[in-house]
């Protein structure tokens, strides 16, 4: 029986990009974007070997112009950077995040679904970067991961605590929890929930903004933890919470529906509005 050609031009084309992984971690900027153009095949390690880049600048403007150097292709430039510290994340230019954005795209676009490869690659910049970066980098992940990718739902809880309250990269994390996540998994809900006890704004705002895509349509443990957040001092939390009972509360949830409409006295507009918007029409 004769090989098929095809695969054995994808499985030679696999080896040397592989084995040009090797050189293309030296490589600079220039050198990167022109490899990946000449061929599809070599896109795909070209524009990991450019996040890796990035990500080596990043840490050498943090370390400082004495410290040694480290390969682009150490695993620390992978597993030491799944959560950078807070000071790295307005170190990008704005240039170099659209660069960032443009590769963790093509990254995304080119690479087979379940690659932990090019995931573990884009992860990093889950936290690293402006707004924009990030939610890139969660839509890109997102692309890629399979249900139940531990790595990834920890990334997505951890952008419910963005510093950018309903920003876009809180919003694409919300948006992204059906690709990894089955509704009612306990272990999610439970890291959720103890988020909703949160006394942070923005992790308290950020579960209730999730909450909705993780549980079914009148789950009567969800509606009882988010009629505990209505009330809140906050009124951002409190008009949070009002958009997502009105988003999981079923037909016949009318304790929830009751506690809709006192909110329609609520002393803040944004409350009141959200009231209003979440009642059954």
């Amino acid at each position: 029986m004769k090989p098929n050609p095809c695969c054995c031009d994808q499985q030679l084309v696999s080896l040397a990009s592989e084995l040009l992984w090797n050189a293309l971690v030296f490589a600079g900027e220039e050198a990167l974007v022109s490899a990946g153009a000449t061929t599809s095949q070599l896109l795909l390690v070209c524009e990991r070997a450019r996040l890796h880049l990035f990500l080596l600048q990043l840490d050498a403007n943090k370390r400082g112009p004495g410290s040694p150097k480290l390969r682009l292709s150490d695993g620390r430039h992978i597993s030491g950077r799944l959560a950078p510290a807070m000071n790295m994340r307005r170190q990008l230019d704005t240039k170099t995040a659209e660069l960032v954005q443009t590769a963790l795209v093509r990254l995304s676009r080119t690479s087979q679904a379940g690659d932990q490869v090019a995931i573990l690659g884009m992860l990093p910049w889950i936290e690293i970067g402006d707004v924009s970066t990030r939610a890139t980098a969660i839509r890109s992940v997102s692309r890629l991961a399979q249900k139940g990718d531990t790595l990834v739902i920890n990334a997505l809880l951890g952008r419910l605590r963005d510093p950018v309250l309903g920003g876009l990269a809180m919003e694409a994390a919300v948006e992204s929890f059906h690709c990894v996540v089955t509704r009612g998994d306990p272990n999610v809900l439970a890291r959720v929930y103890a988020l909703l006890e949160d006394s942070r704004t923005h992790a308290c705002y950020g579960a209730l903004q999730a909450l909705p895509s993780l549980v079914e349509h009148g789950d009567a443990g969800a509606i009882k933890k988010v009629m505990a957040r209505v009330d809140d001092k906050d009124q951002c939390i409190r008009e949070m919470a009002v958009r997502a009972l009105g988003k999981i509360a079923g037909p016949d949830a009318h304790d929830a529906f009751s506690c809709i409409i006192r909110c329609l006295r609520d002393e803040s507009i944004y409350v009141r509005q959200a009231a209003l918007e979440s009642l059954p029409s």
